[in-house]
């Protein structure tokens, strides 16, 4: 995205979605999910660890079916925020 944006801030932020077919068989495998513009004050966890107060946080949400078990459904998120030195990523 290039340049400020006038969205006002939400608790749930702004989010955009992309389906993605990852191994080229013409079925969508992947959903790509980027969240922008959340509400702050709030904290990453129960570790109370609060984002940065600018506001410009971006979290990006890889949502798929396990491979290995068709049952289980993954979501790998990566948040970069300025009160972190670098991406903070869970896999689960």
């Amino acid at each position: 995205m290039t340049g400020r944006s006038t969205r006002k801030p939400l608790y749930t932020g702004y989010s955009i979605g992309e389906w993605i077919d990852e191994d080229g068989d013409g079925r969508y495998d992947v959903l790509e999910v980027e969240t922008r513009y959340l509400k702050v004050p709030r904290i990453y966890d129960q570790s109370g660890i609060p984002f940065h107060e600018d506001g410009e946080a971006i979290i990006k949400e890889r949502i798929y079916l396990d491979k290995a078990n068709p049952n289980i459904l993954r979501n790998e998120i990566t948040t970069t925020d300025n009160a972190l030195t670098r991406p903070w990523k869970v896999v689960p």
